[in-house]
């Protein structure tokens, strides 16, 4: 595993001129993270796996395309699915209908963006704790394994949540690469900390060698959360 990867989670285009015009020296891998599908409609009515993409159509598959042959590092584009504090929660009605609609439709997507993994992100799980195992562990092998559209998967998790996630991934450690607890840098913080500064210390830190956990860092610059 890389020891530095760099992720980003994002919600539109306006990471292409942040990050190709940005000096890169210590990624030698990046993470672009699409925020996000969701199995809720319109009107935010649950649709129990349906998902569909919410994030801003100036993401496109030819924009995704053109930014991995462009860039200096290894890029890796994932679809995150979730969502940010307790407005489109982890809920399911039946778990194999859950399932079944979760792989078709996500396959779906994921295949006309040619994204490359899927991340999952939800700060808020209302289900137990078995039915959220089971069902995320069952859709992930489905797109790696039955439908092979992914080669990677991560988790982003943070305290409150914690415990859902760690048994998810002790269910099958395999199915995931990555493990992300919480996210490091909130657009309101870019005031206080620019975003070239972070870009100057990060690799500083990772290199350091009193780091030994941490495989790399993320910010999260979803600006317009959809």
């Amino acid at each position: 595993m890389s020891s530095t990867i760099y992720r980003e989670y994002v919600s539109d285009d306006s990471f292409v001129q942040r990050l190709q015009n940005m000096s890169f020296p210590f990624p030698s891998e990046m993470h672009i993270v699409v925020c996000f599908a969701r199995d809720y409609d319109a009107n935010m009515g649950k649709t129990d796996g349906i998902f569909r993409p919410v994030f801003d159509p100036s993401i496109t598959p030819q924009l995704i395309a053109s930014f991995k042959q462009n860039s200096p590092s290894v890029v890796k584009f994932y679809l995150c699915i979730g969502g940010r504090g307790q407005t489109f929660p982890f809920t399911l009605i039946n778990r194999p209908v859950w399932i079944n609609n979760a792989t078709s439709s996500l396959a779906g997507i994921i295949q006309q963006f040619k994204f490359d993994g899927l991340d999952v992100f939800y700060p808020t799980i209302n289900t137990n704790v078995v039915d959220f195992v089971e069902a995320v562990n069952g859709l992930v092998t489905n797109l790696r394994t039955t439908q092979r559209v992914i080669t990677q998967a991560s988790i982003s998790t943070s305290q409150n949540v914690e415990s859902p996630y760690l048994q998810l991934y002790r269910k099958n450690p395999s199915n995931f690469e990555y493990v992300l607890i919480g996210y490091s840098i909130l657009p309101q913080d870019w005031n206080i900390i620019p975003y070239p500064v972070i870009t100057t210390a990060v690799p500083q830190i990772l290199n350091s060698g009193n780091n030994t956990l941490a495989h790399g860092t993320s910010v999260w610059a979803v600006t317009n959360e959809p």
